[in-house]
């Protein structure tokens, strides 16, 4: 398989399959941070030329960037038969989302990755990292790509990246005043997860006892384009949260009153279609649907679908299926360089103003919640709201 490269708290990562041809060449540069705090790999104003020389230790075109999120057997799902590939939008197969995937119907999108473990053994390098580098640039771009992404021509993997990429370009990046007004950062405090006590994040081995580092992340984005200007996209992320969790949800925009303004309803409930991504892989619809009986009342239906019980088997843990395209030379799942970029560029503006204005209510949210409240008022404002999922 390769050599076992350092990587930062001794986590190990195998190589030599995947088109390096310097086995000399320590994969931990990758975190090393500029005067700025960003990895030099990721972010910062060299991180360009970073990038470009790193190249020269591919063979051909492998680029293997790995992502775990790439590797949920539901995320290949997500970019060919759900989101924004072409087979949502090709009568032959599921045409019937293309006509409506774009700001006319889609009220907003909400993406969330919750994790219920701490730091674990990774205090000393989290905690020069925070949530916002260690999530958001990398994995959360992915998925707003893939969601928000024009379908393809082709399945080839530049023809797939050149559109997730179009789709990274056009995110607004937040200005000072806005990074104040929809962005939140949280840390955990000491609390229950499954029924366990678990220490404040301040208490986790490797972790100064002031620590300032964030441990969720919460962004109110919007793409500039003509398919969803107008739609925001919340994201999420944070550690110690109630339910391990990833899943993105597509809300549609309420239908029209008047056919029921003689009638005790008062408000409609908005379809939602969720997209399923860990731990169970699958897909469920929202609707409304009358209650039997004489009088008028509308209750909510979720119709779902769950890869291990239609297919029968249960799905992998997605790292082969990423190592085995590595090793063929399939880039589709991997991130380019030019991916990279634009989701830290999207990230900068707001390290800059957390930088300059240190949290001062750390920590602000206890393990076993769903973060702040912040990040609930972030939607509230907006006549919106979190779905949260328990298991």
């Amino acid at each position: 398989m390769g050599d076992v490269l350092n990587f930062p708290d001794g986590v190990g990562a195998p190589v030599g399959c995947c088109g390096f041809n310097d086995p000399s060449w320590n994969l931990a540069n990758a975190y090393k941070t500029d005067a700025n705090g960003l990895p030099l790999l990721n972010g910062s104003s060299n991180s360009g030329k970073v990038v470009s020389d790193s190249a020269n230790l591919y063979i051909g075109s492998v680029d293997p960037r790995i992502d775990w999120t790439m590797s949920r057997p539901g995320i290949p799902y997500l970019d060919w038969g759900i989101a924004s590939a072409a087979w949502v939008r090709d009568p032959n197969s599921n045409g019937i989302f293309e006509p409506i995937w774009n700001r006319r119907y889609i009220d907003h999108v909400q993406i969330s990755v919750a994790e219920t473990v701490g730091v674990e053994k990774r205090g000393g390098y989290y905690d020069k990292a925070g949530a916002l580098k260690d999530m958001v640039p990398n994995h959360i771009m992915q998925l707003i790509s893939l969601i928000a992404m024009e379908p393809p021509i082709s399945f080839e993997a530049n023809v797939l990246r050149d559109e997730q990429a179009k789709v990274l370009h056009a995110i607004q990046p937040l200005t000072g005043e806005e990074v104040l007004t929809k962005t939140v950062r949280g840390q955990y405090g000491e609390g229950e997860v499954g029924g366990q006590h678990v220490p404040a994040y301040r208490s986790e081995p490797s972790v100064a006892p002031d620590s300032r580092t964030e441990t969720f992340v919460a962004m109110k984005l919007a793409i500039d384009n003509w398919r969803w200007a107008g739609v925001p996209f919340y994201v999420r992320t944070g550690k110690r949260i109630a339910a391990r969790n990833t899943h993105v949800v597509i809300q549609f925009r309420r239908a029209p009153l008047i056919l029921f303004r003689d009638t005790t309803i008062e408000s409609l409930m908005p379809n939602q279609l969720v997209l399923h991504i860990q731990p169970e892989e699958g897909i469920s619809l929202r609707f409304a649907a009358k209650v039997p009986g004489p009088s008028m009342r509308l209750g909510s239906v979720d119709m779902d679908f769950e890869y291990g019980d239609y297919f029968g088997v249960q799905p992998s843990t997605g790292y082969e299926r990423l190592l085995h395209d590595c090793m063929v030379g399939d880039a589709t799942l991997f991130q380019r360089a030019d991916m990279v970029e634009a989701g830290w560029s999207i990230v900068t503006p707001v390290l800059d103003v957390w930088k300059a204005l240190p949290p001062r209510n750390f920590p602000n949210y206890p393990s076993g919640s769903w973060g702040p409240k912040e990040a609930d008022e972030l939607l509230t404002k907006d006549g919106r709201g979190w779905r949260n999922f328990e298991k």
